[in-house]
């Protein structure tokens, strides 16, 4: 009788116990490791008291959990738990917008790349072609503008990379819809400059100045072979036409609402077991770039700022005071340092694109906490530890970097939590699955 019970309440408490690196308030004097018991498939409000007694004795000092209100985050802290929670039983924003937003996508990829600065802004980044272009500087009325322009009239690939991960799907929280698949827009900041005489009006307005492209790479096939997702030819009409259009004026020029649908879903358990060596011909999201084409031109320069990369959410977490204000006021509610440890979003972030949200969904529990409390990010010791995974001879500078430290260099947090999955790995279930 004994042994069913226990069987019974480990499939119903099962957790991973991660183990935190760096240091969270209170913390800061902590004799130990701190263990913090993280629900799957189980809340507080299922827990019994012998429940906690038993999560205390195995030497766990608090529990991630959703809390649905007062009541149950009561029933915590009077069985000596503390707390961070993960709030994500509503699809939409107001009761789960922690979760909901760090599962959004923003991500700003300058042209010119980090210019070396890779422990502050991060090992990853576009790259450029040395012969087609350089790197420029220029002061505008708000502050200092660097990317790349054209210094060649040959044709060529100027802007490529990076060559990430992204997600096909949300990973918890879609939009309010009936679908998961995201959605994304691609804008490059671009302008063209005259330099020497023009040809004739008509033969140069229609005169091709780059392609513009999202791209699907598979670098396990030799050599590398591409597919096209969306792309745009941009002329020069498109640049000096049209209200905001003119020579040296800076434009926005979007491929906007693609979706990565069309690409094979790699799921989190087939990342488990990925396979490095085999010559897999199908196209994945593991290995995106943005390209700018030049197609090259002996009257004009082209000139690159940046490449945003953003979904819906993204762009609302980046622009909206509303959309921050309810990650502020949900973290409000929860806020005690004394039994709150910090506040959970997406479990795993695998994509570059969720870490700009997550560093703003961070910064708002700061503001709601007067400085108490910080985002608690989570990763796996074991599949997802390279950005890109495995990607030979594709952006070499860019393969190989760590997941968890390109995380800590964009979103600035002081520390991540390690999941160890010793209970999970031996596990079977009836059918030896």
């Amino acid at each position: 009788m004994q042994k069913t019970n226990f069987l019974l309440l480990f499939v119903l408490l099962f957790f991973s116990a991660p183990f935190i690196k760096g240091q969270m308030h209170y913390l800061d004097d902590y004799e130990g490791i701190p263990i913090v018991a993280v629900y799957i498939n189980a809340d507080a409000q299922d827990l019994t008291t012998l429940n906690f007694q038993r999560l205390r004795e195995l030497g766990a000092i608090g529990i991630s959990s959703r809390i649905h209100d007062d009541a149950e985050y009561n029933k915590i802290k009077n069985n000596g738990m503390r707390v961070i929670p993960i709030n994500i039983w509503d699809s939409g924003p107001n009761q789960s917008s922690v979760t909901y937003y760090s599962d959004a996508i923003y991500t700003m990829w300058e042209a010119e790349g980090h210019l070396g600065d890779s422990l502050n802004k991060g090992a990853v980044e576009l790259k450029y072609d040395s012969q087609l272009g350089e790197v420029f500087s220029e002061q505008n009325s708000a502050d200092t503008i660097k990317g790349i322009v054209t210094k060649s009239s040959n044709a060529g690939e100027l802007i490529y990379g990076p060559a990430y991960a992204q997600y096909i799907k949300y990973k918890v929280l879609p939009l309010e819809s009936t679908t998961d698949i995201i959605k994304y827009n691609a804008r490059f900041r671009l302008k063209i400059k005259q330099i020497g005489s023009l040809p004739p009006l008509d033969d140069y307005l229609d005169s091709p100045v780059c392609t513009i492209k999202v791209v699907a790479s598979n670098p396990k096939v030799n050599p590398t072979t591409y597919l096209n997702i969306r792309s745009k030819i941009l002329t020069v009409r498109d640049f000096i036409e049209g209200g905001d259009g003119g020579w040296n004026v800076w434009q926005d020029k979007v491929l906007a609402n693609y979706s990565l649908e069309e690409l094979a879903d790699k799921s989190e358990e087939y990342l488990r077991g990925i396979d490095t060596t085999s010559h897999d011909p199908s196209f994945d999201s593991m290995w995106m770039q943005f390209v700018v084409d030049w197609a090259g031109s002996n009257f004009l320069k082209l000139y690159v700022d940046y490449v945003e990369v953003s979904d819906e959410k993204g762009r609302r977490l980046k622009t909206d005071s509303s959309a921050r204000q309810d990650v502020y006021d949900l973290v409000a509610l929860y806020s005690d340092p004394t039994y709150v440890l910090g506040w959970m979003g997406l479990n795993e972030p695998g994509t570059i694109d969720n870490f700009e949200p997550i560093r703003i969904v961070d910064s708002l529990i700061q503001a709601a906490t007067n400085g108490n409390l910080r985002y608690y990010a989570t990763f796996t010791s074991g599949w997802k530890g390279l950005v890109g995974y495995y990607q030979p001879g594709l952006i070499p500078s860019n393969g190989y970097v760590l997941t968890s430290l390109e995380f800590l260099r964009r979103t600035k947090l002081p520390y991540i939590s390690y999941n160890l999955y010793n209970y999970l790995l031996p596990f079977r279930s009836a059918a030896g699955q």
